[in-house]
């Protein structure tokens, strides 16, 4: 969203957007999952992102603990070997959001067309954010993936997929 205030975009869709609305994103998290990638810790560092942004539904509600066990499990995987090498940029990301927090009145001035998607079972502050952003940008388009969760997009939900494709398809005049 950030990017669509600064640059001239036709067109912008969002899911489950990473930003901060009035204090509305959870960021504390943020320093001991920093402090745990610079230790090397990427177990712990997994284990604190997954309960702080409660992106992994039920699992994330599990006690820090389990969280560091399983992140160390996932994290001998292909997919989690991957997570480990970008950590810090995951760190540099949260940072940022959280810096960023505003109003939702400072996104007032993106000019472009505009979709913003949350995920039916992804964190309620995801939705919130989308529904604070589509009172202050006129014609939004605002839409719940139903049955979604925050990795939507990684798994190419055929709901997701379809609005992104109605809404970036040019329309016949």
């Amino acid at each position: 969203m950030t990017a669509a205030r600064r640059l001239h975009l036709s067109k912008v869709a969002v899911y489950d957007p990473a930003v901060s609305i009035s204090g509305g994103f959870p960021t504390d998290f943020i320093e001991p999952f920093a402090e745990a990638v610079d230790d090397g810790n990427h177990a712990r560092a997994f284990g604190l992102l997954n309960r702080g942004l409660r992106t992994a539904g039920a699992v994330s509600a599990l006690p820090q603990s389990i969280q560091t066990r399983l992140g160390g499990v996932f994290l001998r995987t292909p997919v989690g070997r991957r997570w480990a090498e970008v950590l810090p940029t995951v760190v540099a990301e949260t940072r940022a959001v959280r810096d960023g927090d505003a109003t939702a009145e400072v996104y007032a001035s993106i000019s472009a067309e505009t979709a913003l998607f949350d995920g039916g079972r992804s964190p309620g502050y995801f939705g919130s954010a989308c529904d604070r952003l589509a009172a202050c940008l006129p014609g939004a388009l605002r839409h719940s993936i139903s049955g979604a969760g925050h990795d939507a997009p990684n798994r190419a939900n055929r709901r997701l997929v379809t609005a992104l494709e109605r809404f970036f398809t040019p329309r016949s005049r």
